[in-house]
């Protein structure tokens, strides 16, 4: 498996913080948030008969928290079987294995604040709503109606 830095020249490779995974003695990967952020490892276990979803899987996700954006990471999520045994280590910081999943809140097409256009008008739009919510308060404060 590729190290974060070998999957995305921006993820540094440096991590705050890190775990493995390992399922049945065998390490699956090594996941690490490169900034502010959290690391999580979800064991699910469905037994969704009638939407034919009889599951158990894990999966580790993590986001990081920079002042400009946010940033999803996701590792491959792992099927397990009865009796498997799953062990979730913390780990020092060090390098980590690449997420399968980056995904920037500046990439999304929904961010208005990914297009300077966008979050100027935005950002207008906003002040234009302060000054109307403030002349309603000033009327409230002087008995006006």
């Amino acid at each position: 498996m590729a190290t974060a830095a070998e999957a995305d020249p921006d993820f540094r490779s440096s991590a705050n913080i890190r775990l493995s995974l390992s399922v049945n003695g065998t390490s699956r990967f090594i996941a690490s948030s490169p900034g502010p952020g959290y690391l999580s490892a979800h064991l699910n276990m469905h037994d969704r008969p009638k939407e034919g979803d009889r599951s158990r899987k894990i999966r580790v996700e993590g986001i990081e928290t920079a002042e400009t954006e946010t940033v999803s990471l996701k590792w491959p999520t792992v099927d397990l079987d009865v009796g498997d045994v799953v062990e979730l280590r913390i780990l020092p910081e060090g390098e980590g294995d690449a997420p399968s999943d980056i995904r920037r809140s500046t990439d999304l097409p929904s961010n208005l604040f990914s297009n300077p256009d966008l979050a100027k008008e935005l950002l207008q739009m906003v002040s234009d709503f302060e000054a109307r919510i403030m002349q309603l308060v000033s009327k409230s404060e002087n008995g006006a109606c």
